[in-house]
């Protein structure tokens, strides 16, 4: 099974290269995995392999910074509890 950081990793190369990426990037008492910034938007993206609320309870905080925020999950994972809660609280689907 990947890791976290392996997940990041592995998606990066995938990314339009419009785009500038950075790992870890420090906010509050925590770090974003991975931020996106294409002129003044930045996005936040949040990976998860498990523990969905803390992943929920993370983005929230993401949201006051970010212009969009996400979750990143293998898609053997995702629920139709987790999607339904993705899209009542506006956060995108990696």
């Amino acid at each position: 099974m990947l890791s976290e950081y392996q997940l990041v990793q592995n998606v990066i190369p995938h990314l339009n290269q419009e785009y500038q990426a950075f790992e870890e990037v420090k906010i509050f008492s925590r770090s974003i995995d991975l931020v996106l910034k294409k002129n003044e938007e930045i996005i936040s993206i949040e990976f998860k392999l498990s523990n969905w609320g803390k992943a929920f309870k993370q983005i929230s905080d993401y949201q006051i910074v970010s212009d969009y925020s996400y979750l990143c999950i293998p898609k053997k994972k995702l629920s139709d509890k987790t999607l339904k809660k993705l899209i009542s609280r506006g956060i995108g689907l990696f």
